[in-house]
């Protein structure tokens, strides 16, 4: 592993995170000296506005047809509304090929796999004593981009379990995921080590990696 930020592959910069803005403690008061709602110059009270409603992004909308039970579909059933899964198995299979392509084929983008620590942001913990594996311990995330990204290793990274959890539905998907994931995109590497602990770590799912930078 390469202890130096400026080491890493040519496609992308390591930067510092967004620096956490301050929060006032509970009970606190505000600028106009009111511990609960603040009130205006005219003696009305400040009516918060209600936030927008969520808009489900073209991801999200896949995931609901791949993981049903984590992402459930509503359903109008006499004039109510249920929440029931997608039958996703009843789709044709070159389509369900095409969603999981969607899904997980990242097309041009680079896939990441950082494995070391970062700069910027000390770790917390340390690892159990009694752990006598051989183990680094070091936190695994990927990062999905284009050539010239900044990337803050704590901000815009993903934890490769929720990128990789509709391996985790049932065999036929993992086989699915596997073949689409490791087999068609191309991942990049920032240091040997960095390798070396990816390879080792997805053991047989290794020999469908096909694209390495």
């Amino acid at each position: 592993m390469s202890a130096s930020v400026k080491l890493v592959h040519p496609s992308i910069k390591l930067k510092a995170g967004a620096v956490e803005e301050d929060i006032p403690a509970e009970g606190g008061t505000d600028d106009k000296g009111d511990g609960e709602l603040g009130e205006e110059e005219d003696g009305s009270e400040q009516v918060e506005e209600a936030a927008a409603p969520e808009v489900e992004t073209g991801e999200e909308a896949l995931r609901s047809l791949v993981l049903p039970r984590q992402y459930p579909r509503p359903v109008a059933i006499c004039g109510f509304i249920e929440w029931r899964a997608f039958p996703f198995e009843a789709l044709p299979t070159d389509l369900q090929a095409r969603i999981f392509r969607l899904l997980l084929c990242h097309g041009d983008k680079l896939i990441h796999a950082f494995s070391r620590l970062d700069k910027w942001v000390p770790p917390t913990t340390a690892p159990p004593s009694n752990d006598h594996k051989a183990r680094s311990h070091l936190p695994h995330r990927f990062y999905i981009g284009i050539t010239g990204d900044e990337v803050s290793l704590t901000d815009d990274t993903l934890d490769p379990n929720e990128v990789l959890a509709p391996l985790l539905v049932c065999r036929r998907w993992y086989f699915l995921g596997v073949h689409c994931f490791y087999g068609l995109n191309t991942f990049a590497f920032s240091s040997l080590g960095e390798f070396g602990r990816f390879m080792t770590g997805i053991v047989s799912r290794a020999d469908r990696v096909q694209y390495i930078e």
